[in-house]
C-alpha cells in the first residue's frame, strides 16, 4: 500500500491486482502441476479455468490443467481479473507430484518405477525427510572424482567504480605487473617482473622473471593458446580491449602454483583505471590498466596440477570469463547505472567450464572430473543458491551448472563445423551470446533467454537422464576435430581412452547416487535419483515429508 497526498487529503491506494503465476508468454505442460498466485495476500481468491472450471481458493495454490487454451480467472469480491495461458500435451512417461507437509495418496498400477526427487525454490531445505509409506530404502555408491582444483578464484568487484577514460597502450617493455593472491585471505597484491616471452598480434605473453622455466611445456602452451583463442572467439565474441593494443596480455607466473588454490584468473579491476586515492569511491591502486588472463606455470608432467593441457583450458577459462564481463558488466558499472550488475557466480564459472568443453579441452580441462563430484552427491549442490555447506562456489556446484548450461546449449542446437575447421553456429551460440549480452542476470535471464521457465528446463533435462537410466543408454559423445576430446557431456558417458585402447566411462550414470531415501539433505535447485522401486500389484502410496521449504516434487519415471 502506497500513502500520497492531493490538496492535504491522504488517500490510501493499492497496487493493481496481477497475476505473479501463471505467465501468459511462458510454456505450460499438461503432466507438470502449475502455481497459480496473485500479488495480494487475501484466503478468499477463487481460481477458474475456462477448460477446467473451478481450480481452487487461496492466495496460491497448484494444480494440473488439461492441454489446450485456458482463460485463468482469479476473482474475489468486485475485483476479477484473466490471463490467457496455453497448456500443451507432451508425451512424457513420468508422474510427477509436488510433495508437502501433508499424506498425499497415490495409486500406482504394478510396474518397476524410476523415481527422483527434483528442489525447485529457494530457501535451505536441511534434513529434508521423505517417507514413502515409512519403508526403508537401499541406496548404493558409484565413487570416480578425485580431489580436484577448483579451476579458478572468483575476485568481486565495487559496483561502484566508475568506467572513466581508457588508459593509455602499456608499452610492450614495462614488464611490472601487479598480481593478486589467489589465496583471498588479505593477502595484498604483488608487484613482480616479468619478461615479454612471445609477442603476436594477437596476444603477448609475459613471464615471470624470477620463476623457472620449463621451455618445453612453455611451448606447447603457446601451441595450444594459438589453436584456443581463435575458436573462444568465434564462439564468444571480443573481449574490451582496454589498453587499446588490440591484444590480450596473458601473464604466466609461478607464484600461483606455489599457492596451489587455482590454475589461473581473470581480475575485473585491471578493467579500470589506477586511482590511489582511498577515499575516492574509484579507489583502485593495484589496476594494471589492460586486459589480462593470469596462468600458473606449465609442467610437462601429465599428473602435475599445472600441466600445460589444464593451464591451456584454463587459459580459454578466463579469456571467457573477460568477455563475459566485457559484454555483461563492463561499460554499464558506472555511478548512474547500478542495475546492471556482473552474472552471478555459478553461472558466470559454469559458461567459462563449458567454454573450455566447446574448444575441445573438457578431459585435459578435468570438467568430467567436476561433473563426476556433482553427481556423487546431487542434493548437496545448488544450481543458483548455496550448497549444503554454505558456500557460493565449490566443485560440485561448477559441475552442476557445467552439466545445466551443456544441455540446455546441445538442445538449442549446438554447434559444427566446416571443412576448413571453421566454427558453424547450430543455435547453440547464439543462446550463449544473447545470455552474456542481455542485460539481465541470473535463473530470469536463462528463463527470458530460452524462452521457456528455468524450472521446466531442469525438469526437462532430469526426465532426459531418467530416461536414459531407464533404458540403460549411453550417451553418445561430439568428439573436437582437433583434440578429439567430447565437448557434450553428459551422464553414462563414455570415451575411448588412447592410452589403454578401451572405452572407459568418463561420467557416472545418475542411477549411483549415494542417496539415503528416508533421510536425505536436499538444497534448493537440486535433485537426488532414487533406486527403482517396483509395484507388484495396484496399491496406494502414501507421500509425506517434513522439514522443508519451498516446492519439491518426487517424480516416477515409467519405462
Amino acid at each position: 500500500m502506497v500513502f500520497t497526498a492531493c490538496d492535504d487529503i491522504i488517500v490510501l491506494t493499492q497496487p493493481p491486482f496481477e497475476f505473479t503465476s501463471p505467465k501468459t508468454n511462458w510454456v505450460y505442460y499438461h503432466d507438470e502441476i502449475i502455481l497459480f498466485s496473485i500479488n495480494y495476500k487475501r484466503n478468499n481468491i477463487i481460481w477458474e479455468s475456462s477448460i477446467d472450471g473451478y481450480l481452487g481458493t487461496g492466495n496460491h495454490l497448484y494444480s494440473y490443467l488439461n492441454p489446450g487454451s485456458h482463460t485463468i480467472t482469479a476473482s474475489t469480491g468486485e475485483i476479477k481479473i484473466s490471463n490467457l495461458i496455453n497448456v500443451n500435451y507432451r508425451n512424457a512417461n513420468e508422474i510427477r507430484n509436488l510433495v508437502t507437509g501433508m499424506p498425499f495418496h497415490l495409486k500406482l498400477r504394478p510396474e518397476t518405477y524410476y523415481p527422483y526427487i527434483v528442489s525447485c525454490e529457494s530457501g535451505m531445505l536441511n534434513d529434508f525427510d521423505l517417507f514413502i509409506d515409512e519403508k526403508p530404502v537401499s541406496y548404493s555408491n558409484y565413487k570416480m572424482s578425485d580431489n580436484i582444483l577448483l579451476k579458478d578464484v572468483r575476485i568481486e568487484f565495487n559496483e561502484n567504480i566508475a568506467v572513466g577514460s581508457k588508459a593509455g597502450a602499456r608499452a610492450v617493455n614495462d614488464g611490472n605487473f601487479y598480481v593478486e593472491s589467489t589465496l583471498q585471505n588479505g593477502t595484498l597484491p604483488r608487484l613482480i617482473k616479468f619478461t615479454l616471452f612471445r609477442e603476436t598480434s594477437a596476444y603477448n605473453l609475459w613471464v615471470d622473471y624470477n620463476s623457472s622455466v620449463n621451455n618445453s611445456a612453455l611451448t606447447n602452451l603457446i601451441t595450444a593458446i594459438n589453436d584456443i583463442l581463435p575458436d573462444v572467439r568465434q564462439i564468444w565474441g571480443n573481449w574490451s580491449d582496454i589498453n587499446n593494443d588490440g591484444k590480450i596480455t596473458i601473464l604466466v607466473t609461478n607464484v600461483i602454483n606455489q599457492e596451489n588454490r587455482a590454475c589461473g584468473f581473470f581480475n575485473p579491476y585491471d578493467f579500470f583505471p589506477r586511482e590511489l586515492d582511498s577515499s575516492s569511491k574509484n579507489f583502485n591502486p593495484n589496476s594494471n590498466e589492460t586486459d589480462i588472463v593470469y596462468l600458473g606455470m606449465p609442467s610437462a608432467s601429465l599428473t602435475d596440477s599445472y600441466y600445460y593441457k589444464r593451464v591451456a583450458a584454463t587459459f580459454a577459462h578466463e579469456l571467457t570469463h573477460a568477455i563475459t564481463f566485457s559484454k555483461k558488466t563492463w561499460g554499464k558499472t558506472d555511478l548512474w547505472n547500478l542495475s546492471d550488475k556482473r552474472e552471478i557466480l555459478s553461472i558466470d564459472e559454469g559458461l567459462s567450464h563449458l567454454s573450455e568443453c566447446l574448444i575441445g579441452y573438457s578431459i585435459s580441462g578435468d570438467n568430467a572430473q567436476f561433473i563426476n563430484h556433482f553427481l556423487e552427491r546431487t542434493g548437496y549442490f545448488s544450481l543458483f543458491d548455496r550448497d549444503a555447506d554454505g558456500f557460493y562456489d565449490s566443485v560440485g556446484m561448477r559441475g552442476s551448472m557445467l552439466l545445466f548450461l551443456s544441455w540446455l546449449f546441445w538442445e538449442k542446437g549446438g554447434l559444427d563445423w566446416d571443412s576448413d575447421g571453421n566454427i558453424i553456429d547450430l543455435g547453440g551460440i547464439r543462446f550463449l551470446r544473447t545470455l552474456i549480452e542481455s542485460n539481465d542476470i541470473g535463473q530470469n535471464n536463462i528463463s527470458k533467454v530460452f524462452g521457456e521457465p528455468v524450472e521446466y528446463l531442469f525438469q526437462r533435462m532430469l526426465a532426459n537422464i531418467n530416461t536414459q537410466r531407464i533404458q540403460d543408454t549411453n550417451h553418445n559423445g561430439i568428439l573436437h576435430p582437433k583434440t578429439g576430446e567430447p565437448l557434450n557431456l553428459f551422464t553414462n558417458m563414455e570415451y575411448y581412452n588412447n592410452i589403454t585402447g578401451k572405452n572407459e566411462k568418463i561420467i557416472i550414470p545418475a542411477s549411483y547416487n549415494k542417496i539415503d531415501y528416508v533421510r536425505h539433505i536436499i538444497v534448493p535447485w537440486s535433485f537426488a535419483f532414487i533406486d527403482p522401486v517396483e509395484v507388484k500389484q495396484e496399491e496406494q502410496v502414501v507421500l509425506t515429508a517434513k522439514n522443508h521449504a519451498g516446492k519439491v516434487f518426487l517424480n516416477f519415471g515409467l519405462p
